[in-house]
């Protein structure tokens, strides 16, 4: 998720983690933003949601699918 903690070196002189960090093998080509997060959480905390019982909720750009090839293949 693109938040601080992943932008933002922890300490003074280390490389933030997103230096180290590609979005290539998410098939949406980008880190979440917090947002996204927050709407299933909201979704998942309202009533439209009552029905719902001992599911998984994958919020992960599609890295789930694997590696997926450059832009233009």
């Amino acid at each position: 998720m693109d938040t601080k903690l992943i932008t933002e070196p922890l300490r003074p002189g280390e490389v933030p983690v997103s230096d180290h960090f590609s979005p290539a093998p998410f098939a949406v080509r980008r880190m979440a933003e917090p947002e996204e997060i927050t709407r299933l959480v909201l979704f998942l905390s309202s009533d439209e949601s009552a029905f719902i019982t001992g599911s998984d909720s994958v919020v992960d750009g599609g890295l789930l699918l694997g590696p997926v090839p450059p832009d233009g293949q």
